[in-house]
């Protein structure tokens, strides 16, 4: 018969049943509030919620010193290695173990493990599942959601002998340490790729580039984008008689907003709508070399509709927070070239200042057709751009998988190494 008090992976050398213990009597919660005004304090560090990223125990470099923060009301003071836990919306999974001292906004928690239980293991246990929806459910309570020391103090949960603890904090701060490297490494890349869009595509009113591959010269030639694409809208499928069985297993994809990524087209989620629908629709139906972009609600996220997605995703279709965008001049403009732009900083640029509407940003075809772009006169140095920025694109992507899998690892083995 399984043992509840067990979990399913486990050091080999550990073995019994782990114990039931107490918040209360196992963390202590900080009550050394301090004033920040106290020269002291001053260029020490000071970290709240906003300064800590969701569900990844990793801080922003947003933090700024006590004195930059112009506090004037009391805060905790910790020190390095204190777990540092937002109070406020604890759905959002704030959470840090803090790498300096410093002073802690009054809407998080400073916690610190006694009594037979080991601070990194604390650390990894309020990542668990358990723990959160303990958080969640008691933060509901109220009309700001928010979890107080009481609350705190009531949770239970099970924990090995202090060894066993000490194994699995180790283990998983390495996963969290090699996850940060990625990171790193991500964020290097990236930075990489703006400098170089920064510097291959010319600056508005200028009609050169700062860096360009040897053998070329000559002016850019300006184009609009409605020029080069015959711009579609996608299909406002959702508002068809039927609504609710509009999706049913059939031969068409029906793609939404979530299925076209920075990087790409996704369809870990799929949708499928029957022949008969399909016919019956007027807009969004993709031919092949075409491109789609992102319009509404998350904006400028490109996927290119080429030869390999065809064939395994023949027939698709696109919902109306997406445009399509189907070259028409392929004899003066390259298709790998187009796509570096479309994924570039030009067309970011304008969507973040033409967009329209606050609570769901959008942009519309018509204007979307009249952005400019400077364009190589040749074809040939069109595509050595192209081809320079698509594989800079895959080893970011590569990299982004990468970090993934290494994210959905340690959830795993939080799921799995507590009970």
């Amino acid at each position: 018969m399984e043992n509840k008090n067990i979990p399913e992976v486990r050091f080999q050398r550990f073995n019994g049943a782990w114990e039931q213990r107490e918040w209360v009597n196992t963390v202590d919660i900080s009550t050394n509030m301090v004033d920040p005004r106290i020269e002291i304090y001053h260029n020490l560090p000071h970290i709240g919620p906003g300064n800590i990223e969701s569900f990844s125990g990793s801080l922003y470099s947003n933090v700024k010193s006590v004195k930059d923060d112009n506090l004037i009301s009391g805060k905790f003071h910790f020190n390095k290695g204190d777990v540092i836990y937002g109070k406020i919306n604890p759905q959002l999974g704030k959470y840090v173990l803090a790498p300096f001292e410093g002073l802690s906004s009054a809407d998080a928690y400073v916690l610190n493990a006694k009594d037979g239980l080991d601070q990194t293991f604390l650390f990894y246990l309020i990542q668990t599942n358990d723990f959160f929806k303990y958080s969640v459910s008691v933060s509901m309570r109220s009309g700001m959601p928010k979890i107080n020391r009481n609350e705190l103090n009531e949770y239970k949960f099970l924990a090995p002998s202090l060894q066993e603890q000490n194994h699995i904090g180790k283990f998983l701060l390495v996963i969290d340490q090699t996850i940060s490297l990625q990171q790193q490494e991500l964020t290097i890349l990236k930075q990489t790729k703006q400098g170089f869009l920064q510097k291959m595509f010319p600056k508005e009113g200028e009609a050169v580039p700062k860096v360009r591959f040897a053998g070329f010269t000559g002016d850019w030639v300006q184009y609009k984008l409605g020029d080069i694409f015959k711009i579609l809208d996608g299909d406002r499928g959702k508002n068809y008689p039927g609504e609710s069985d509009f999706y049913k297993t059939g031969e068409t994809l029906f793609l939404d907003t979530g299925n076209v990524k920075k990087n790409g087209f996704n369809f870990l989620s799929k949708k499928y709508i029957t022949k008969e629908k399909d016919e019956s629709l007027r807009n969004g139906k993709l031919e092949l070399y075409d491109f789609v972009l992102t319009s509404r609600g998350t904006l400028g996220n490109v996927a290119y509709y080429d030869e390999n997605v065809r064939n395994i995703n023949p027939s698709v279709r696109i919902n109306s927070a997406m445009l399509i965008l189907r070259p028409i001049i392929n004899n003066k403009v390259s298709n790998n070239y187009i796509e570096s732009v479309l994924r570039g900083n030009i067309i970011d640029k304008y969507m973040l200042t033409n967009r329209v509407g606050s609570a769901q940003p959008h942009i519309t075809k018509g204007d979307f057709s009249k952005v400019s772009i400077g364009t190589p006169a040749t074809l040939k140095e069109q595509s050595q751009i192209g081809n320079f920025f698509k594989q800079l694109d895959e080893v970011i992507t590569l990299h982004e998988q990468e970090l993934e899998a290494l994210q959905q690892t340690k959830k795993a083995f939080l799921q799995k190494m507590f009970v």
